[in-house]
């Protein structure tokens, strides 16, 4: 019995499988659409393009994304997250060799954002010690 109950059943093996599968085309689609765009630009890269650099079904983007546009915007979104992460980190480490405290390190468990939680956008201006962070990691 405890055989029958540690081993999923097919559904389940099914299911997953379709999961890591669709992850597979949509990276696959996202890798072909950037190296595309990045070689002869967004207009003159077709859907048909990115699927077939892809190895992909054609609809595989209308699925995945919506649209070529919103690939597009989702390459960007990627990227753009990629590089704040990299830009905080090494405004960080600038104010840490500075001796300087810097804005938008990890709150304290129960501080309130001061993002709003429906727009995402800043609802008041860049603090002191976060302009400081700016300078110092210009210079």
């Amino acid at each position: 019995m405890a055989d029958s109950l540690s081993t999923p059943p097919p559904e389940v093996e099914d299911a997953v499988g379709d999961v890591d599968r669709e992850a597979a085309t949509k990276a696959q689609v996202l890798g072909a659409a950037e190296r595309l765009f990045a070689l002869h630009g967004f207009q003159n890269v077709s859907v048909r393009d990115i699927t077939a650099e892809a190895g992909v079904n054609l609809a595989s983007v209308n699925y995945h994304f919506g649209s070529k546009d919103a690939l597009i915007f989702e390459i960007f979104r990627r990227r753009t997250s990629e590089l704040n992460r990299e830009r905080a980190r090494m405004l960080h480490e600038a104010a840490d060799r500075h001796g300087l405290p810097c804005a938008g390190r990890r709150r304290p468990a129960g501080a309130r954002s001061r993002f709003s939680s429906s727009s995402g956008r800043a609802r008041r201006a860049p603090s002191r010690s976060a302009k400081s962070c700016a300078q110092t990691s210009r210079t």
